[in-house]
């Protein structure tokens, strides 16, 4: 099985163009749902999360947040994982003191997301995990304001052999389709050319190639929440719309526009 697990919401940066966030500020800012905010102080102890494991079949966790380093037990939670579970993350590897204590053993992948205010502490949390013979990939998110910038750090990632995934940053009241900011992008991807990069152009169609399909949410995959909820897949989490799935697991009935088994599993209808 598969499991998204969101051990907190917290996270040690602000970036504007977080796709967690919802534009419910005055100002059209980016800001936490008012469930996001007060689950951050609710996170499950490590104790709660090792003893639902041992009921379930050894899984895949795949840890994303928030920022899985702000979860205070995450050292425990890996080193107590149960026998067969793997795990792979999602973080912007600031926290370099959490990473440097993490067993590596039972990653099969680590996604650093690199922002233009991570600082020096980013290539440090790179260097720790590259270290221990675990190759990190890079994620990279490109605002119009910070496409030299861009450049520049995919060229470094890219000649230090990381694998560099950029896709553009999603911003309010902003879009990449106006003609300047095409042509921008456009000029952008010319100046890549010879990099070794994976450039996605459009995340909703790039990540839900089958969408409106019915995924094995519920049995093949889930997700867990900061609060300790089960959700059937990472949409119903956002939204908010727990239900028990360890005990009955079943294939989702819903059609929906972020299949989160298509990597995996072809969709069923």
């Amino acid at each position: 099985m598969r499991i998204l697990f969101v051990p907190t919401w917290k996270c040690n940066l602000q970036c504007s163009y977080c796709s967690l966030r919802t534009t419910t500020g005055a100002d059209g800012s980016y800001q936490l749902s008012d469930r996001m905010l007060e689950g951050m102080r609710k996170d499950k102890p490590v104790d709660y999360w090792l003893s639902l494991f041992e009921k379930l079949p050894a899984s895949q966790l795949e840890l994303t947040g928030g920022d899985p380093t702000m979860y205070e037990g995450l050292v425990g939670l890996i080193a107590g994982l149960p026998s067969g579970w793997t795990w792979s993350i999602t973080s912007n590897t600031l926290r370099v003191e959490v990473v440097q204590q993490l067993d590596l053993s039972k990653c099969l992948n680590w996604t650093a997301s690199y922002h233009y205010h991570s600082g020096s502490l980013f290539n440090a949390g790179l260097l720790s995990i590259k270290k221990r013979g675990l190759h990190p990939s890079v994620t990279l998110v490109v605002t119009p304001e910070k496409i030299t910038s861009a450049y520049l750090k995919a060229r470094e990632l890219s000649g230090d052999g990381y694998r560099v995934n950029i896709h553009r940053a999603l911003l309010p009241g902003f879009s990449w389709k106006d003609e300047q900011y095409t042509d921008l992008w456009n000029g952008f991807k010319r100046m890549l050319q010879g990099l070794t990069v994976n450039i996605i152009d459009n995340i909703p169609m790039d990540y839900t190639g089958n969408r409106y399909s019915r995924c094995k949410a519920g049995r093949d995959y889930m997700a867990l929440g900061p609060e300790g909820n089960e959700y059937r897949c990472f949409a119903h989490l956002l939204a908010g719309q727990p239900m028990s799935v360890t005990g009955t697991p079943d294939t989702c009935k819903v059609d929906c526009v972020c299949s989160y088994d298509i990597d995996n599993n072809k969709p069923e209808r």
